[in-house]
C-alpha cells in the first residue's frame, strides 16, 4: 500500500510493506513490534513521549521503504515542523496498522515475539530475497510463507527438540 502525503509544499510517499520492518531495524536497532508491544505496557503520561518517537521512526521507514535516497532521520526531519509532525505520525500509524489487518505477530505456542529476523530467515529459505520484502505487504508474505509450507508438506506442528532429543541424537 502506497499514500502520497503532503508536508507544506513537499510531497512524501509512504509505501507499507514489510521492507519497511526491515527498514525500521536497521536504523533504529529495535523491533517495530516490541516498540509497539512497550509502548502499551506504558502510563499515559510516558506513552505519549514514546508514541511520538516510535511514530517518527515508523514514519522515517515508511518514506525510506517507498524511496531509498531518503537522508538519515536525524536530517530528514528539520524540513518538518512540529504540529505537521504530529499528523504526519498519526497518518503513518494509522495507514500502517490498516496494512496490517489479519496479521498475528505473535509465534503460535511459543509466546515469543515476532521478530524481523525470523522473517528474513524464513523468507529467504522460501527463496524470497529482502528486495521482495521492499516490495510485498506483511500479510502477503506471511501467506506466501504459509502456502510455501503447504507445497512442501511442511504443515505438522514444528516442536522444540528437549535436550532428551539431544542426548538420543
Amino acid at each position: 500500500m502506497e499514500k502520497l502525503i503532503k508536508i507544506g509544499n513537499n510531497s512524501i510517499l509512504l509505501k507499507t510493506t514489510a521492507g519497511v520492518l526491515i527498514h525500521y531495524k536497521q536504523q533504529f536497532g529495535r523491533d517495530y513490534n516490541e516498540d509497539y508491544i512497550e509502548l502499551q505496557e506504558l502510563d499515559r503520561e510516558a506513552a505519549q513521549e514514546k508514541f511520538i518517537d516510535i511514530g517518527f521512526q515508523l514514519l522515517w521507514s515508511m518514506a525510506k521503504t517507498a524511496d531509498p535516497s531518503v537522508p538519515p532521520p536525524e536530517s530528514w526531519h528539520l524540513d518538518i515542523e512540529t504540529p505537521d509532525l504530529i499528523k504526519l505520525i498519526f497518518d503513518a500509524v494509522g495507514l500502517f496498522n490498516e496494512a496490517l489487518t489479519d496479521v498475528n505477530t505473535e509465534d503460535s505456542g511459543s509466546g515469543k515475539s515476532f521478530s524481523v529476523e525470523a522473517l528474513i530467515a524464513e523468507a529467504l529459505i522460501c527463496g524470497l530475497t529482502v528486495k521482495d520484502l521492499d516490495n510485498m505487504s506483511l500479510p502477503m508474505v506471511l501467506n506466501t510463507l504459509e502456502e510455501w509450507c503447504i507445497v512442501k508438506g511442511y504443515t505438522e506442528d514444528v516442536v522444540n527438540a528437549t535436550q532428551e532429543d539431544f542426548d538420543n541424537f
